[in-house]
């Protein structure tokens, strides 16, 4: 999976499986490590190279935040 503002990739996940938990852990980075990147900007998300209808904000504070995508 991977997090886009506009065309630029911001975002990469990795999949975890610890205990009970099973899914995702996706970190996104802002302008200062890539710029584009912008903070509050839209995010969209692709999963194995395809659009997922979901979208978020690009906000580098939230430590922990849930979003269960699908696809288009």
């Amino acid at each position: 999976m991977e997090a886009f503002v506009g065309t630029t990739r911001c975002g990469i996940a990795s999949t975890r499986h610890a205990g009970s938990f099973a899914g995702y852990v996706l970190a996104v980075v802002g302008p200062e490590s890539i710029a584009g990147c912008e903070r509050g900007a839209t995010l969209t998300f692709r999963v194995n190279g395809k659009p997922a209808v979901e979208t978020s904000m690009n906000d580098p504070g939230i430590e922990d935040h849930s979003l269960d995508l699908t696809q288009r």
